[in-house]
């Protein structure tokens, strides 16, 4: 069986302060949001990186960032879903490192949802105390302002610690739709990212993924089959616009510490 395999870009770090972002002025766009103050120091060791721009981890991210707005912005693609073919890919930590990247940039407001209802690990990752279940706000028996919180009036996260019993029915549920417009009518983002299961765990991202603009694949070096890779386009491209793939989890050499 043929595997992906690849060499992670050289990593160059930028100057900034830690876990700041830079740019913003005027009233708060989020006033009703629960701040939330992550520690990315402890963060880190979840592999989440992009909060800081002393992280060396940070230009891989900039890159794979610059590449999705690039697309999004030509297409005028508002919300995106990052999924895998298998489970084992890393995408729940490129999915939230993509969006506090995307959150950094000057006057961008980010939502970012974990719709993984079979095993969700945001809140873990994160190390943060879920207000709500998702399953409540998709039902819609919970408001923005329940499960949403705010990370400097930048990324707006909304997180879970508890599994669904029906899933796919949920996400294919008039709700579940009702609940991605309340979030564009309420928050406004620039962007909505949601962290969705492997595409061969279940068919939770083919019952959503008609609610979102796009989807981005994130293939894992050595592992991922090209086969898998085709398959998840097929399937996918008849519900919604397949962005690309990104390649994780590569092997590389540096001089200094990185993802």
């Amino acid at each position: 069986m043929e595997h992906v395999r690849g060499i992670a870009p050289l990593q160059i770090a930028e100057p900034g302060e830690l876990g700041t972002v830079h740019g913003r002025a005027g009233p708060a766009k989020w006033p009703g949001l629960r701040p939330f103050k992550p520690d990315f120091s402890a963060l880190r060791d979840n592999r989440i990186v992009t909060g800081s721009r002393f992280e060396p981890a940070n230009a891989a991210f900039e890159v794979l960032r610059t590449k999705v707005l690039r697309l999004m912005r030509e297409y005028g693609w508002r919300s995106i879903i990052v999924t895998s073919p298998t489970a084992g890919c890393g995408k729940s930590v490129v999915t939230i490192n993509l969006a506090f990247s995307m959150a950094r940039m000057a006057d961008r407001h980010v939502a970012l949802l974990d719709l993984d209802l079979r095993r969700p690990s945001m809140a873990k990752y994160l190390k943060l105390e879920a207000p709500v279940p998702m399953e409540k706000f998709l039902s819609g028996s919970a408001t923005v302002q329940d499960i949403f919180v705010s990370w400097q009036d930048a990324l707006a996260i909304a997180a879970t610690e508890s599994m669904v019993a029906d899933p796919t029915g949920l996400l294919q549920s008039p709700s579940a739709r009702a609940a991605i417009a309340r979030v564009h009518e309420e928050l406004q983002p620039d962007v909505i990212v949601c962290d969705m299961p492997p595409v061969f765990d279940s068919g939770d991202v083919l019952a959503f993924a008609s609610n979102v603009d796009c989807v981005l694949l994130v293939a894992a070096a050595g592992k991922t089959k090209v086969s898998e890779i085709e398959a998840c386009e097929r399937e996918l491209a008849a519900f919604t616009n397949v962005l690309g793939v990104v390649l994780n989890k590569c092997e590389y050499m540096a001089h200094k510490g990185g993802y």
